[in-house]
């Protein structure tokens, strides 16, 4: 609207009123369920706005109404007869979507769509849903049929569980595979494995029991694996230039099978000496023991075919208060209470860390520690393997001989134990010690 006056007539005023125009192709659009809307500008004023019920409004032109998004408030599921599915039709004026879903047997892999009334349509796999963004919308396709149409706001969530969704994904029986990730499911599986300590090693089939062909144990690297499992063949062997050390394998030792070692576990707890006992059936999987190296040759082999694999160290035997500690990997720094074995001789950690370049002690791979349960102030002199004659026992000698007196039988003072028979004074307990 427009007002002039006229020239020479002051009270006479010419009132024009110009209605804003736009050429056909600059029609404004409205928003829609799935459409946003366009603001025109005016042919005659240059203005920007909305026609709404034949009113222009105005805005910029920049200016756009987002889309509405369909709206199923308050409406009723109707089943459909021809298929089974269930529908609902959106509420607002001139629109006629229809967003389907279908009942899926909870064992069923299928397609799951949470909404903000959540509400959850689910596609079932056998109609192979697929479901991708496309502009503002999220679109679900049952092949070629489109069963859903979503604006972005109106979903809560997705979740995927059919077959083939994912790949490189963790079973549960903490292998991994590729293709299908639906459990008991192994559609489009090329692939299975076992990751030991970062590597794939792959299994021998790819869907029933879980097995490898063959394992080799690197005492430098020791063994990391969440999954247990068959290995057709697994091997461990070790430089031990030392007679005697300690040994926790992830399979299972058949002791009578080695003439090159023996092994042992704890009997008892004595005053000055912890006493073991030969073992001499089967040792379980990861069950940590002592081992003594019977040859004058400086390597032990141990092997065993279709043995369990077991993934972290199993309960030792254990006496007053006393237990061995097994390790598959290399461990942290040992209590001060615990004790170990190096260079032929039983160490408390507490006498090593004092030393000079000591900071802690440690054990390595497929070792094991003995540790104090709460006992207190029990000071451990030496570590004996054999029954009660003490004149049959072989000793390893604790770090601090300078407060044991030896003699061999002539009563010569001795500076260690020597093979054949040691007399060994500790205080006023005296012990005959033979050594072989």
């Amino acid at each position: 609207m427009t007002f002039n006056f006229v020239p020479g007539n002051h009270a006479k005023v010419e009132v024009k009123i110009t209605k804003h125009q736009h050429s056909s192709s600059q029609i404004s659009s409205e928003a829609t369920c799935t459409t946003v809307g366009h603001s025109v500008q005016c042919d005659v004023c240059g203005a920007w706005g909305w026609n709404n019920d034949g009113t222009f409004t105005n805005t910029t032109e920049n200016d756009y109404k987002p889309v509405l998004g369909h709206d199923f408030t308050g409406q009723e599921w109707t089943t459909d007869e021809v298929n089974g599915n269930k529908y609902r039709t959106c509420t607002r004026s001139g629109c006629e979507h229809k967003q389907y879903t279908y009942d899926v047997v909870p064992v069923e892999p299928a397609l799951g769509i949470t909404l903000n009334d959540d509400v959850t349509l689910t596609y079932p796999q056998s109609l192979s849903p697929v479901y991708a963004k496309d502009g503002m919308m999220w679109k679900v396709k049952l092949g070629k049929t489109t069963a859903c149409e979503l604006s972005l706001g109106q979903v809560k969530g997705i979740v995927a569980q059919w077959p083939h969704n994912n790949t490189d994904h963790q079973c549960a029986d903490k292998s991994w595979a590729d293709g299908c990730s639906v459990e008991g499911c192994a559609e489009g599986r090329t692939q299975r494995w076992v990751n030991i300590n970062g590597n794939k090693v792959e299994t021998t089939a790819i869907t029933g029991d879980l097995a490898i062909a063959s394992l080799t144990l690197d005492d430098a690297k020791g063994y990391e694996c969440e999954a247990e499992y068959t290995a057709n063949a697994v091997s461990y062997g070790r430089t031990m230039t030392n007679q005697w050390g300690t040994l926790c394998l992830p399979f299972e030792i058949k002791s009578d099978q080695y003439a090159t070692c023996k092994f042992y576990e704890l009997k008892e707890v004595k005053e000055t000496e912890i006493v073991l006992t030969e073992v001499t059936g089967n040792i379980p999987a990861g069950t940590p023991v002592l081992v003594r190296r019977n040859t004058e040759g400086t390597n032990i082999s141990l092997n065993a075919t279709n043995a369990a694999i077991t993934v972290a160290p199993a309960a030792s035997s254990s006496a007053n208060g006393f237990s061995l500690v097994g390790r598959f990997t290399a461990s942290g720094a040992l209590p001060k209470d615990s004790y170990i074995i190096s260079n032929n001789k039983f160490w408390r950690v507490s006498n090593l860390t004092p030393k000079e370049g000591v900071t802690d002690v440690k054990v390595g791979p497929f070792r094991a520690y003995l540790q104090s349960n709460g006992v207190q102030n029990v000071r451990m002199m030496s570590l004996s393997i054999g029954d009660d004659d003490t004149t049959a026992i072989d000793v390893l000698n604790a770090a601090d001989e300078g407060e044991a007196e030896i003699y061999d039988l002539n009563g010569h003072r001795l500076q260690g134990l020597q093979k054949g028979m040691n007399i060994v004074k500790r205080g006023n307990k005296t012990t005959k010690v033979i050594i072989k």
